[in-house]
Parts: C-alpha cells; sequence; structure tokens
C-alpha cells in the first residue's frame, strides 16, 4: 500500500459512492450500442395512453402484479433464448403478475397471430413482439392496442407509423462497426478481411454492411475489404459460401468479421476444422460454437447482443405503461438495448456484464423517456433512489496507517452528494471474523451501500454475496477479492505495476547494477504476491545486472518491520546496494 493524502483518499471516496449509486440502479457498465433489430425508423407521433388500460373485462389496472407480459418472438431462433429468464427475472424485480415467453412453432406471421390472440384469450395485458413482418404486424398491435393492451417491439422494430411505443433493439450499425474495429486491431491495424452477413432482403443488413466499410475506410487503405458474403445466414448457404472461400482464397485473406448468426458458426468451425489460428476473426452472437472459438484461440471475440435485457427492460417499460405512463412527446421511437464484445478477457462474466447494462438502461429509462401519473416509478414498481436514503459504510480489514484519508473523503462525499448517515469504521484486529461481525453489525443499524477491503480474497466473496442477496450494493476497495464476484468493481492500486516502476526507478539510481533488497507485506495478502512477481520481474529484466539478495515478507507491523530491517542492516547493510520497499511500514522503518 501507499501513503495517501486527504485530497487523494477524498477522490477515492467520491468515485467510490458514485459507482455505489450506480450499483443501486443495477449496475455501472458504460453502455455501447445495441444487438438485433429490425429496423431504427425516427420517431413517430407518441401512441395513444393517457391512462391506465382496462383489460377486455373493463378491469383497470391498478398494481403491477396486474400487469401479465407476454413475449412473443416470430418463431424459434437461439437468439431469443435468453428472453425467457429476463422475462422472469422482471416478474421477480417488479412483482409483475404470472408472465411468459413463448415462441410459435414456425416463422410464419399466422402461426405468430394466432399465439398471440391466444394469450390474449387467456389474461395477458401487456405484450412485447419481435415483428413476423415489418408491415403487417402493425395490424397486430393496432388491434391490441384498440383493447387497452400495451405493445412494444423488441429486437426489431415495425415501419413507423405505429402503435407500439418503443422499439428496444441492437444498433445493428454500430455493432458492426465495432465488431470490426476490433477485428482490425487484432489484425495489427493492415491486411484483407471478408464480411460474412444475412440476408440482404432484410434492412439490418445493409446498415452491417455500410458499418463495415465505413471501419475499413477509416483505415485509409492499410485494411482492404475483399468481399462481402451476403444471403447466407441459413446453414446451406452459409457453409457452401465460407468453406469454398477458405478453400479457395483463405491463404489471402488476414481476417473475417460475420455481422450474422449463422455465418458466425460456419465461420468459428471452418477455422476449427483447418487448425487456422493466422487469420483473425470477430463474430456476433453467443452461441456456444462461437465461444468455444473464443476459449481456444480461433476468434478474436463476438459481438454480444442483449435479448436478455430487451426483454426484461421491456416488460418493465410494459409495467410503466399498463399503470399510466405515456411516452414523452420528444422521446424516439427506437431505444438501443446495448451490445459489447466478448473476448477471452471477459468470457465467463459477459452474461454478468449484459446483466449490469440492462440494469443500467432499465435505471434511467423512465426519466428519458416517460411521462408518468404522481407515484409510478417514484414510489411504484421500480423504487427511485434519494441521496439522503444512501447510508455508505467503509469497512477496512483492519487497522491500518493506509485507510486513515478515508474517513475525510467519506466524509467529503456525504456532504457533496447530500448522503444519509455514513461511516468510514474499521474491525479492532486483522481476523476475517471481526470484519464479518463489523458489517453485520452496521447492517443492522441500516447502512446500505458498503464499500470493503477484503479480509480475505475468496472468503469475503461469501460476505459479498449477502449483502448483494439483500440489495445492498458492494465495491471491493483497495485490494481485489477474486472473480467471479458479485461485487460491482474494484477500485485500487496497481500494486504490480506500481512495485514494478518503484523497483525500475532504483535501478537506474543504482547506475543499473548492484544487489537490492525487498521489504512487503503480509503473504496471505493477494497484492503481496503480486507485488513480490513486480520486483522480481523488473530485476529480471536486468539480465543479472541486478540481484534480489532476500525478500522480506510478513513485515507490515512495526515491531516485525523494526526486527526484520534493523537486524538485516546491521548484518549484510555493506553487501547490498539498494531497497525496495512495497507496504506501508516497511517504507517508513
Amino acid at each position: 500500500m501507499k501513503t495517501l493524502s486527504k485530497n487523494t483518499g477524498t477522490g477515492l471516496i467520491l468515485f467510490v459512492v458514485g459507482a455505489l449509486l450506480l450499483s443501486a440502479c443495477g449496475g455501472a457498465v458504460t453502455p455501447t450500442k445495441a444487438p438485433e433489430a429490425t429496423q431504427a425508423p425516427a420517431a413517430t407521433q407518441v401512441p395513444q395512453a393517457t391512462q391506465a388500460p382496462a383489460t377486455e373485462a373493463g378491469t383497470t389496472i391498478k398494481t403491477s402484479a396486474d400487469v401479465r407480459v407476454a413475449v412473443v418472438p416470430g418463431g424459434p431462433h437461439p437468439y431469443f433464448l435468453p428472453m425467457e429468464p429476463g422475462l422472469a427475472d422482471a416478474v421477480k424485480d417488479f412483482g409483475l403478475g404470472e408472465s411468459e415467453f413463448k415462441s410459435p412453432p414456425e416463422w410464419k406471421l399466422d402461426a405468430q397471430n394466432q399465439l398471440i390472440n391466444s394469450m390474449v384469450a387467456q389474461g395477458y395485458n401487456a405484450f412485447g413482439i419481435f415483428p413476423g413482418d415489418a408491415n403487417a404486424t402493425n395490424g397486430t398491435i393496432d388491434e391490441l392496442v384498440a383493447r387497452g393492451i400495451p405493445v412494444l417491439a423488441l429486437a426489431g422494430c415495425v415501419n413507423e407509423p405505429t402503435k407500439s411505443t418503443f422499439c428496444l433493439a441492437t444498433d445493428v450499425g454500430q455493432s458492426a462497426y465495432l465488431g470490426t474495429q476490433a477485428l482490425i486491431k487484432a489484425m495489427g491495424g493492415k491486411g484483407k478481411i471478408i464480411h460474412g452477413t444475412g440476408f440482404l432482403v432484410d434492412p439490418n443488413t445493409q446498415k452491417r454492411i455500410k458499418a463495415v466499410e465505413k471501419a475499413v475506410a477509416e483505415t485509409n487503405g492499410a485494411v482492404t475489404l475483399v468481399q462481402v458474403l451476403a444471403d447466407i445466414d441459413s446453414q446451406e448457404a452459409a457453409d457452401k459460401a465460407i468453406n469454398s472461400f477458405l478453400a479457395a482464397h483463405g491463404s489471402e485473406i488476414d481476417g473475417i468479421v460475420t455481422s450474422a448468426y449463422v455465418p458466425s458458426t460456419v465461420s468459428a468451425t471452418a477455422l476449427r476444422n483447418l487448425g487456422d489460428k493466422r487469420i483473425k476473426m470477430v463474430g456476433i452472437d453467443d452461441d456456444p460454437i462461437v465461444l468455444d472459438a473464443i476459449k481456444d484461440g480461433y476468434l478474436v471475440g463476438t459481438m454480444a447482443q442483449n435479448p436478455y435485457g430487451q426483454a426484461y427492460v421491456g416488460a418493465m417499460v410494459l409495467d410503466y405503461l399498463s399503470l399510466g405512463c405515456t411516452r414523452k412527446a420528444d422521446a424516439p421511437y427506437y431505444v438501443d438495448s446495448g451490445t459489447l464484445l466478448i473476448s477471452q478477457a471477459n468470457l465467463t462474466t459477459y452474461k454478468d456484464d449484459l446483466k449490469a447494462l440492462t440494469k443500467q438502461i432499465g435505471a434511467g429509462f423512465q426519466a428519458k423517456y416517460l411521462d408518468c401519473p404522481a407515484g409510478v416509478g417514484s414510489t411504484g414498481t421500480t423504487t427511485t433512489v434519494s441521496m439522503a436514503d444512501v447510508r455508505v459504510a467503509v469497512v477496512p480489514g483492519g487497522p491500518h496507517s493506509y485507510f486513515l484519508p478515508m474517513e475525510p473523503g467519506l466524509a467529503d462525499a456525504a456532504k457533496d452528494f447530500g448522503l444519509g448517515k455514513s461511516e468510514f469504521k474499521s474491525p479492532p484486529e486483522w481476523t476475517l471474523a471481526a470484519q464479518n461481525q463489523l458489517i453485520n453489525s452496521m447492517v443492522a443499524q441500516g447502512y446500505n451501500a458498503f464499500g470493503i477491503f477484503p479480509g480475505d480474497a475468496n472468503a469475503t466473496n461469501g460476505t459479498i454475496d449477502e449483502l448483494v442477496a439483500k440489495g445492498i450494493p458492494v465495491l471491493a476497495l483497495a485490494g481485489c477479492v477474486n472473480e467471479p464476484t458479485k461485487s460491482t468493481f474494484c477500485l485500487a492500486t496497481d500494486v504490480g505495476q506500481s512495485a514494478y516502476l518503484g523497483t525500475q526507478a532504483l535501478i537506474k539510481a543504482m547506475g543499473g547494477k548492484g544487489k537490492i533488497i525487498h521489504g512487503t507485506g503480509f503473504l496471505v495478502d493477494p497484492n503481496t504476491q503480486k507485488r513480490i512477481k513486480a520486483v522480481e520481474k523488473a530485476v529480471a529484466e536486468t539480465n543479472g545486472a541486478v540481484t534480489l539478495v532476500q525478500v522480506l515478507a510478513d513485515i507490515d507491523s512495526q515491531e516485525a518491520a523494526d526486527k526484520a530491517i534493523n537486524s538485516y542492516l546491521a548484518a549484510h547493510g555493506s553487501e547490498i546496494d539498494g531497497i525496495i520497499t512495497s507496504a506501508y511500514v516497511p517504507s517508513t522503518v
């Protein structure tokens, strides 16, 4: 650890409070652009709905428990599968009535309309629909709205004008653009690529083609788009086009970007079968074939769409509309549902990342896009958190000088942001049991947002799980817990980089040669291992000119540091040329 000034501590806590508030709203992931869509038209007139709708029997919907959401795709497709858990989570989080995700058995408009009519007869009174036809589905929407049933278009838009209130879908152009940029970066900024995409009759395909061309054009000739393989979002067409191209021209290209589901899985399979990791590839969607190819190094990554979020946010918005909210006069019809790049770095956590992104979109939706009656949103299904209601507790692992600036940092944040009573409090000793006891006591006292220095990089996750299960957001401060974790962020020093740069500075001051020792912290602290490795790395880079004579560890307490350092210097001080310390007390001693 290193000494912090009051200003540094204050800045740390200001960020912490902001992040905890975002966590309370459902995560703090920055939205990029979005998943699958049919179209993203300009805004039309605000749809009809100035009062809470009535059921066919004439009963006005009074609470969220009266709202029964049906999510109906155009037909069976793997893309839609995450919508089912998205809807289930929304039902739980917003207290909706019985709701259901259900797909027609085949991709026919008649089959979808028949299913929708059946679900209306069963009492479902709010619909999220992937349009089976961008024009004809408007007829079905008109019939539903005439019955007082609010409708959203999910994952794809109907053509405007429309009585569906919003279209919540991917910005497909931005997704393809970001994917192509990631591919170009992996290729070192130069080379030849091909683009595999969907059906030309789909307006999304044209957007994707233009987006890929835009990203290529920005390289000023360093990257060439050799060919666009379109109309291949079916197994047979993709197999034939992609495998034929790779057989004839695979050695002539450096990269593949795909912007449709089937071309992604086929291309990933082809590269694996060829054993080719030279050709870089970025796909779309999270089919297991694609994810396995990323894990094994055949793909750079894939652009994740957010069908989970489309269903989750869609159900939340339908709840609002059912309780009398209407679209703001200046609100757009199309709303981006978010996307992100899945790579080896986030392969095991991307679903959590998408959930966090989803909750962030949902948290700001009402204020951006809806006018709601008094009591809906602020005291209704989705509670708006007042700053005065947030009581932050910052709890280190034990007493240490490093943490002292956190107390004024938290005090300044409470004043600047109008927080409720907040407190920095340290357990009396460095034991996990003492820290957990203090945290439980502070929860009982009403503290509802926690910043924690983990007393144990693994075991503290159990405490975090319990807090998050109670709806209490958590950040790890000054040290990280091991992943996967339900803490939203770890805000801490890059201790390895700090120790590495410090050792480099020491070696430079020594003229690039000599013998050194390293005084550091407790071995139970995962940061200590990072510091040790970082010092060893800097020493190794001198190719033997500098020797690390000894590591004095477990000395981040006054007595231990006094004894170890003074004893060593008394016995061997004349034999060394430098000292690097990477913990607070060894530095002062």
